[in-house]
């Protein structure tokens, strides 16, 4: 993702910063994939927070969102598009069974 990219779609390259990823992901669509399935995400958040995980994994699964570690920092996703509705990040992904551990890619 670069900010070359603005209004095209871009896919979300978890090894940049939280601050980053999000500032590009307000700027153009973003998106990522759990598995084989394409999730855009529609709202997000970040914080600067230390975490343990590798970037892309998820990290906590909150009714607030679902937390994924970044190179520095996490992201919260409160918000995706999946197979053409918006709805809660928390509430798509444990309908999917994906939880902490999960890598998105």
């Amino acid at each position: 993702m670069t900010a070359e990219d603005s209004g095209a779609p871009v896919r979300i390259d978890w090894k940049l910063n939280a601050r980053k990823i999000y500032d590009l992901a307000r700027s153009s669509p973003a998106y990522c994939f759990v598995g084989a399935r394409k999730v855009i995400v529609a709202e997000l958040g970040f914080s600067h927070e230390p975490v343990e995980g590798r970037p892309g994994e998820i990290v906590r699964v909150t009714p607030l969102g679902v937390e994924v570690a970044t190179g520095a920092g996490l992201v919260v996703l409160r918000k995706v598009c999946a197979e053409g509705s918006t709805e809660s990040a928390a509430t798509v992904f444990e309908r999917d069974g994906i939880g902490v551990g999960a890598v998105l890619t």
